[in-house]
């Protein structure tokens, strides 16, 4: 899934929770949840990417994920519907994402067994659940636009 349909899961589950905790554990719940939702992550998704680099059309799709993400974010902040419940429940939501991602974080986790086994559950979940790009984006836009408007 892209950024922005797990963003706006995690904020309205931290909308509701009324708890940091409970929304920073329902937000990562939510990550494996949406992970498992037949989807598609691009020009790159499920292809062998060679000597780690992708596609100028995926660096574009990531790249508009993130410009959307922020614009949401601000949008939310001036809309007044962004508290702390909201801002936690859409970082737990996407923690497994951050840990295989950012380099360093991975290099540091991967130490561990218990990660590695995180890291490998994540990899089997997204692997086994590759639609076309149309069908796997737009599975992805109308969960991002159901959950935008009942945070708002």
């Amino acid at each position: 899934m892209l950024l922005t349909a797990h963003l706006l899961t995690g904020a309205f589950i931290g909308k509701e929770s009324g708890s940091i905790p409970i929304a920073i554990f329902l937000g990562l719940l939510s990550h494996y949840l949406l992970d498992s939702i037949p989807h598609n992550d691009g020009p790159d998704d499920g292809k062998k990417i060679v000597d780690g680099k992708y596609s100028k059309s995926q660096y574009i799709l990531v790249f508009c994920d993130l410009s959307l993400s922020v614009l949401i974010f601000c949008f939310l902040f001036i809309h007044g519907s962004l508290n702390l419940n909201v801002v936690f429940g859409a970082v737990g939501a996407i923690i497994p994402d951050l840990m295989e991602q950012v380099y360093f974080l991975n290099n540091l986790l991967m130490r561990s067994i218990f990660f590695k086994k995180v890291l490998f559950f994540h990899n089997f979940i997204q692997k086994n659940n590759r639609v076309n790009i149309y069908l796997g984006l737009g599975i992805q836009y109308i969960i991002s636009l159901l959950f935008f408007f009942l945070i708002i």
